[in-house]
């Protein structure tokens, strides 16, 4: 089915790993010493669910870690937990139940949620539970308007044969799952990658199309489907520090006009005015009046002249005052980005856009940029490691680098200039090659990709999953890996992280300890 006008949509600040789809419920598994409680996947993630509720091949409705559920939903489901009881549609009777000492069938009554509504992982019976699940019905018990809404719709079929799930984050007009920031430093949602570069538009020395802010990195779990045994791919280690973006593009560089310019241009406007205070009765004349109002703009003198110029941003703030002159230092106490903008910005080819993964140290503090993620630097010093480098045309045509490429570039600079040797560190690639040839054992005809994404989460061999992380002084767990297709002609990166990481996170996070990335998971 066409999904415009539908119950279940994306709004525009809709961010990929933090929103919900509709899925079907996978083989389920037995688990030890749990005779009611089963483990199954979902979106490629391990979720425990009661046994005799849910059926294999089930559509529906899955909420992964670190979203917030809305609160009228879990209240009309009654899925507050027994201290959040009187946030529940059925308060008065668990109240009744606890009056009479019936605990357990109070709790019976109620969900798991606290009061922010936040999914968070759980473990039960040792089994990791990644996220919550939800039948259709309990939409229409929020709202009476979905009680003939069938999940089965928003499933589609690729011509592989390959069943995509659907995703979205606002239901009936509302807003039902959103990235869950604690509200010790909760602050107005901001919006994605796409809306980030449309604020672009308000720095009037950009020219539309030349800078773009990076991509989202979408998880591997639910990507699964876009690899096959014979894709050849190229496996990075996504290291723990804070993205910046460093680039020398065409700019607007203002330049003064003449006297006698400033005098046509005034003219030529009080021409164009007059000419769009007229109203042709006919549509000829009309196009015509917007082809004469067209050339007039065309004849107006431009007070500036396009040049490269250095732009530079952490992942969603343009840093350098020569574009956004207003802008602060913001998380940290020093500007590290603009650190780097200045140094890199002489070996920055024309038209070249790096983007990278500052780590370590603040400069000249006993500060980490990620707390106890060191990665081998002494206090106050840190380096950055490039990711990703595009070339932009002067039409604004854009060609992505391979991380060979960015590898092999990275390199050369260190060659070239010794002295950033201390400051710069190439990519660390860990595999290129078939996915047949890193698993030559897993079976390709049944559940590949399931034994896939099973296979690299716990691939200590060739990319450390679970381990520590050897690059670090400090006891912390390796935050994971990043797989991108070779010579993908959509730019894309899938990230996966390990569940050491995950448990860590959650650690911060109730704790209400946020980084800079967390805190701007849908950046400035």
């Amino acid at each position: 089915m066409k999904h415009e006008n539908t119950p279940l949509s994306c709004s525009a600040d809709m961010k990929k790993e933090y929103c919900a789809k509709i899925v079907r419920i996978g083989t389920m598994h037995p688990i030890q010493g749990a005779d009611r409680l089963v483990q199954t996947y979902l979106d490629g993630n391990s979720i425990v669910i009661p046994k005799d509720l849910y059926t294999q091949g089930e559509a529906v409705i899955y909420c992964p870690n670190e979203t917030q559920i809305n609160r009228h939903f879990l209240s009309a489901n009654n899925q507050f937990d027994l201290s959040h009881r009187r946030l529940n549609a059925n308060h008065t009777q668990v109240e009744a139940l606890l009056r009479k000492g019936c605990e357990e069938e109070a709790r019976r009554q109620v969900g798991f949620f606290n009061k922010h509504g936040r999914v968070k992982l759980i473990h039960l019976r040792g089994c990791p539970s990644y996220g919550c699940i939800f039948k259709p019905d309990q939409l229409a018990r929020w709202n009476p308007n979905l009680q003939h809404l069938n999940l089965e719709d928003y499933l589609t079929t690729d011509e592989n044969g390959i069943e995509h799930p659907y995703r979205f984050d606002t239901v009936d007009g509302r807003l039902f799952v959103q990235a869950y920031i604690p509200r010790t430093t909760q602050r107005k949602r901001k919006n994605l990658a796409d809306k980030l570069n449309r604020r672009l538009l308000r720095f009037d020395r950009l020219i539309p199309g030349q800078f773009l802010h990076h991509y989202e990195t979408d998880t591997l779990n639910g990507n699964t489907w876009r690899f096959q045994p014979d894709t050849v791919v190229t496996i990075s280690l996504k290291m723990h520090g804070t993205s910046v973006c460093i680039a020398n593009l065409l700019t607007k560089v203002p330049t003064p006009l003449s006297i006698t310019s400033q005098l046509a241009n005034r003219q030529t406007v009080r021409k164009i005015k007059n000419l769009q205070k007229q109203r042709p009765p006919y549509p000829w004349q009309q196009k015509q009046q917007q082809q004469h109002i067209q050339r007039l703009q065309q004849q107006i003198h431009q007070a500036y002249r396009l040049d490269y110029g250095p732009i530079w941003s952490s992942r969603g703030v343009i840093k350098n005052r020569y574009i956004n002159p207003n802008v602060s230092d913001g998380f940290y106490p020093i500007d590290i980005w603009s650190q780097y903008g200045q140094l890199l910005q002489p070996h920055i080819p024309q038209g070249i856009t790096l983007y990278g993964e500052i780590c370590g140290y603040l400069t000249g503090l006993d500060r980490m940029v990620m707390k106890h993620y060191d990665y081998g630097c002494q206090p106050g010093h840190n380096f950055l490691m490039p990711y990703r480098i595009t070339h932009t045309a002067p039409d604004g045509t854009k060609t992505e680098w391979t991380v060979q490429q960015v590898h092999q570039w990275t390199f050369r600079l260190l060659q070239q200039h010794p002295e950033l040797q201390p400051h710069i560190q190439p990519i660390h690639i860990l595999y290129h090659g078939t996915l047949r040839d890193l698993y030559p054992t897993l079976d390709t005809d049944r559940f590949w990709h399931e034994n896939l994404l099973e296979a690299l989460r716990n691939d200590t061999a060739h990319f450390g999953m679970e381990l520590d992380e050897p690059l670090c002084s400090n006891k912390v767990p390796r935050e994971g890996i990043c797989i991108r297709i070779h010579n993908d002609p959509t730019p894309q990166c899938f990230k996966l992280k390990t569940t050491a990481f995950f448990h860590r996170e959650t650690k911060l996070i109730d704790q209400g300890l946020l980084d800079y990335e967390m805190q701007n998971q849908t950046p400035q």
